[in-house]
């Protein structure tokens, strides 16, 4: 029972670890490309000559502000900012105080202007690659899988195990989890036809598995236990024809959409192993191995960040539908019987088609 507990702490920890790996992720793909734009506005530069006998510097951009300083005729200024017709300062005055106003244009000459502006992305057409027009797209993140009769029919031999086993005395002290969760990654490569569609070959890997390591305690006989151990597994590599559509909502953000039929080669394995200190001790060892393969779909939509002009952060959700069946495949069983201080072991190995059959017990 304590390296049930072990290992469910390691895996809490793990997730834990990775959601906070994958917010930090999201928190620097969202932030910090606005921050770095806010650091590029558009800006402008301004050299001007005081040509008025005398220059009122206003508080505000208007005639009836109040005056903050007096400018004599060929005074040099620098503005950085300009609001209809009047230029913002920042000076110093006579008394060593900083003045922050706004000059009339009807006052200076201009002596010089310089600007820069951020690329505007909007105001003409988007800028298109001549090359091969390739792109390349990969992911990571967390997979949920339903399971199917692959999750009932491991369910079931376990129960069955556990029900033998309690009959012979032992109490069960631990709930039997299904396996759901797993890591998915996955890689596109993507052929452009325009800026905003394009057809992709692309291909991946998923895996999902969870460790059932139970105790089952003899209330007949104090410290004395059972064990069952039952780990399923699941093993997918999809590999997908897909198109790929990006529709710009922002120049940082766009929606991308993608769908496309998917070959899904899927493995099944299944270790499982009992021990059962009875009048007659027993313990066996038992290994499911099949493989199928099968059509389906995979659809996804998301949103995508801009980092700059050749990478993209996008958060996205993705779908699949399957329904592989003719799994095939072999099991491998080692039973132990240990009678007076002998033990007897032999391997029973069965291949053929893999099925799932319901019923009592």
């Amino acid at each position: 029972m304590k390296r049930s507990k072990q290992e469910r702490s390691i895996l809490k920890s793990n997730m834990r670890f990775a959601k906070d790996i994958l917010i930090s992720i999201l928190f620097l793909a969202c932030f910090l490309p606005l921050h770095l734009r806010a650091l590029n506005p558009d800006s402008s530069r301004w050299e001007l000559k005081v040509v008025a006998e005398e220059s009122k510097v206003r508080l505000e951009p208007d005639l009836q502000s109040p005056v903050t300083a007096i400018l004599p005729q060929g005074s040099i200024l620098r503005s950085y900012e300009k609001v209809g017709d009047w230029f913002r300062l920042i000076i110093t005055d006579e008394r060593g105080f900083v003045v922050i106003g706004y000059i009339y244009s009807g006052d200076v000459e201009i002596l010089s202007e310089k600007s820069s502006s951020a690329k505007d992305y909007w105001g003409g057409e988007l800028g298109f690659s001549k090359g091969i027009n390739l792109s390349f797209k990969f992911s990571a993140g967390l997979n949920y899988f339903s399971g199917g009769d692959i999750s009932n029919g491991t369910r079931g031999m376990y129960f069955s195990f556990a029900d033998l086993i309690s009959s012979l005395g032992y109490e069960e002290n631990k709930k039997y989890e299904n396996f759901h969760v797993g890591y998915d990654i996955s890689a596109d490569i993507i052929y452009n036809f325009t800026p905003n569609l394009g057809v992709g070959l692309g291909f991946g890997y998923f895996f999902t598995t969870y460790k059932n390591n139970t105790a089952l305690e003899n209330i007949k006989v104090f410290g004395l236990n059972a064990y069952i151990d039952s780990i399923p597994a699941i093993r997918v590599v999809p590999i997908r024809l897909g198109l790929f559509l990006t529709l710009p909502v922002h120049s940082t953000f766009s929606i991308c959409l993608n769908a496309g039929p998917t070959l899904y080669l899927v493995k099944y394995t299944y270790a499982f192993n009992y021990i059962c200190p009875s009048l007659f001790p027993s313990q066996e060892v038992t290994s499911h191995k099949a493989t199928s393969n099968g059509l389906g779909f995979q659809g996804g939509v998301g949103v995508e960040i801009n980092l700059n002009p050749r990478a993209i952060f996008f958060i996205e959700g993705q779908g699949r539908y399957a329904k592989i069946t003719n799994f095939k495949g072999k099991i491998q069983s080692r039973p132990y019987y240990y009678w007076s201080f002998m033990t007897k072991a032999y391997t029973d190995t069965v291949e053929g088609m893999f099925y799932y059959l319901q019923g009592e017990k």
